[in-house]
């Protein structure tokens, strides 16, 4: 795997123990071109109160391979579900409030 891929993964479980989520299934993980976008219109995830993150990753490739890994592990996602531009991994705790 790339450096960047690992850094991403690195971050990914680092931000997962700073929330309040109990595992892997409490959160959602994706791919898009426009992270704020797809997270706080489409999935409704509160930008002030909710506990998210994104990443970019230098290709789709590494975006999509990255966010696999972590559908592996239990967190909700579609992957393939993005476009051929969606360089930026998001991911954020489910709620009552939000939308996979």
């Amino acid at each position: 795997m790339v450096e960047i891929t690992l850094k991403i993964i690195e971050n990914i479980e680092s931000f997962l123990t700073v929330t309040p989520g109990k595992g892997y299934e409490d959160y959602c993980i994706g791919t898009t071109n426009d992270p704020k976008l797809r997270m706080f219109t489409a999935h409704n995830v509160s930008e002030e109160d909710g506990y998210w993150m994104y990443e970019q990753a230098a290709l789709t490739s590494e975006a999509n391979a990255v966010e696999k890994i972590f559908i592996k592990k239990g967190m909700k996602g579609d992957p393939g579900n993005g476009g051929r531009e969606n360089m930026y991994v998001y991911c954020y705790l489910r709620t009552e409030k939000s939308v996979e």
